[in-house]
């Protein structure tokens, strides 16, 4: 036997609210991040599974996908990437029960600060023969303790000066001018020739200059004080 009759069924849902916040951070270029969420950060009473999405916020305020490098993992509630420009990123994160849905929202900013030359480079003379050899890496340094890679010109150029990369030294021993660029009359008066170094320190993003005065010199032959001239007998 069954007897009609009406009831109200009432069905409610709790949305889940954002108790806490993601902290704005500061992240240097090229440097991998990895931002992970807290799972207290949002919460919902009906005890419902949240599913989270991130989302960038456009300098106008609407939601737009993230970057592209920019990973986000729902699963672990993770954001990674490796930033390339300085810029700030405005993020919001929404965390849904498939009903409602609570955000919070938090920036990024990403920045490089350049390497700086800590002293100068001091100008150096060198005897045609002797060995020059010094470290570089002693006259720069980089706020964000990047590692440094270095490039130099030479004016007017010469084979005989190289730079170890690896290492970071300059080395080489300069010759006496060529036959080819030098008569005999010129070899047989003292010998001196400046080279103007600039050496580039850039982390990769940024770089300093500096540069210094390599003066290449040596003494005319001589005999009993006397210069020799370059004639020897009749």
């Amino acid at each position: 036997e069954f007897v009609d009759g009406t009831f109200t069924l009432n069905v409610s849902n709790v949305p889940p609210v954002a108790l806490g916040s993601i902290p704005s951070a500061t992240h240097k270029l090229g440097v991998a991040m990895a931002i992970v969420v807290n799972k207290t950060t949002f919460v919902d009473t009906d005890d419902a599974k949240l599913t989270y999405t991130m989302f960038e916020v456009s300098n106008s305020g609407i939601l737009i996908p993230i970057p592209r490098w920019v990973l986000w993992d729902a699963v672990n509630l993770q954001l990674t990437g490796a930033p390339q420009t300085e810029e700030t990123l405005n993020f919001e994160l929404q965390a849904t029960d498939g009903f409602a849905t609570a955000s919070t929202r938090f920036s990024l900013t990403f920045e490089d600060k350049a390497p700086v030359s800590v002293r100068s480079i001091p100008n150096t003379r060198l005897k045609v023969g002797r060995q020059l050899d010094f470290k570089i890496e002693d006259y720069f340094s980089d706020p964000d303790d990047a590692a440094l890679t270095y490039k130099h010109t030479m004016d007017p150029q010469r084979t005989w000066l190289s730079f170890d990369i690896a290492n970071k030294i300059f080395y080489g021993a300069p010759d006496l001018p060529s036959v080819e660029t030098a008569n005999a009359e010129a070899l047989a008066r003292d010998y001196s020739e400046a080279f103007n170094i600039t050496v580039e320190a850039t982390d990769g993003f940024k770089s300093v200059v500096s540069s210094f005065i390599l003066t290449v010199f040596d003494n005319a032959p001589r005999v009993n004080g006397t210069t020799f001239n370059g004639t020897l007998g009749e």
